[in-house]
């Protein structure tokens, strides 16, 4: 009797290891066979600005690596808001995910108190560039520093009228920012708020708006061609494609060093084995020499962080742009 109770008692444990073994081959292989169909990369804003450039950069980069298209799809419309919504109530598949950007996450809820959802509730995966900002003018303006935009400002703030992407765009903080450091009052200028950073920038190029700040990404051509001038920079030093353009501390605003940055974000819950493959993605193509050149091509300042480094960033950057606008009235 004890002989089959031995039998019983290995056979049932032989038949449980094999459970384990199965339950585990088959976790691996869920694990190792993402992405088996093609990933949405959504763009909560315009064509044509920083986030645009950001993924259009990156979703062939990660298309080849991971051997599945990369769609971008374009959400736009109450200052990223949608596109977020979108991508914060989406299945956490990794099928799903955010091209983030502080105008999504960090200045998105300090220019927004009433957002439609919880924006820290996602899952961070990493940060993938910087994208400085360039204060700029029409070509044929009459201003050609921060100074005479500061004095312009002052002396008639009513006609003073200026552009941004998105009341939570980085547009939004960089000019709020100059023009508190200028000492400028912005509730008797006038404010026009767009999609995005190109219909900002298009909008300035036909004279109807008179200032404007966007990202180097969203600049360049217009810059390029000359239909927009370009006065000043957040860089540290000198923009090597715009060697002309002063930086902000040499222009006399040393206090304004607003900064972008475009990242990979995904629903709450994704599982790590997927943010494990992003992360990975992202730190293989700040090493990849023509991923390298492409994202200068484009005005992209390549700089990964993982997961809490850029979480840890973004909730600093909330605190700044938090008081920022709540001391411009510019948080709604």
């Amino acid at each position: 009797m004890n002989t089959l109770r031995g039998i019983v008692k290995l056979i049932a444990i032989s038949f449980m290891a094999m459970i384990f073994f199965l339950v585990g081959t088959i976790q691996a292989m869920a694990v190792s066979e993402y992405p088996t169909k093609p990933i949405s990369l959504i763009v909560p804003a315009a064509p044509g600005g920083g986030m645009d450039v950001a993924a259009r950069l990156i979703s062939p980069y990660t298309a080849k690596v991971l051997g599945k298209p990369v769609n971008i799809v374009y959400r736009p419309g109450a200052s990223n808001t949608i596109g977020t919504l979108d991508v914060l109530t989406a299945p956490a598949d990794g099928y799903t995910l955010l091209m983030d950007a502080h105008s999504a996450s960090s200045l998105m809820a300090a220019a927004i108190a009433d957002l439609p959802f919880d924006w820290q509730k996602r899952t961070w995966i990493g940060r993938l560039c910087l994208d400085p900002v360039f204060y700029a003018v029409k070509s044929d303006s009459k201003w050609k520093t921060l100074a005479d935009i500061a004095a312009a400002a002052k002396k008639n703030p009513q006609e003073f009228t200026w552009g941004c992407g998105g009341a939570g765009g980085i547009s939004t903080i960089s000019l709020s920012t100059f023009l508190l450091a200028a000492g400028v009052s912005l509730s008797g200028t006038k404010r026009v708020v767009f999609t995005g950073g190109a219909p900002a920038l298009t909008a300035l190029a036909g004279g109807h708006i008179e200032f404007a700040a966007q990202q180097a990404s969203e600049v360049q051509s217009l810059a390029s061609a000359g239909k927009i001038r370009l006065i000043a920079t957040t860089l540290e030093k000198r923009s090597e494609d715009f060697p002309e353009v002063p930086t902000t501390k040499e222009a006399g605003f040393p206090q304004v060093t607003i900064t972008g940055w475009q990242g990979i974000s995904g629903p709450p819950g994704l599982p790590e084995h997927i943010v494990n493959v992003w992360v990975k993605t992202l730190k293989d193509a700040a090493s990849d020499p023509e991923f390298l050149d492409r994202a200068k091509k484009v005005g992209k300042v390549i700089s990964v962080l993982g997961p809490e480094a850029m979480k840890s960033m973004v909730m600093k950057q909330y605190e700044e742009y938090l008081y920022v606008l709540t001391q411009v009235g510019l948080r709604k």
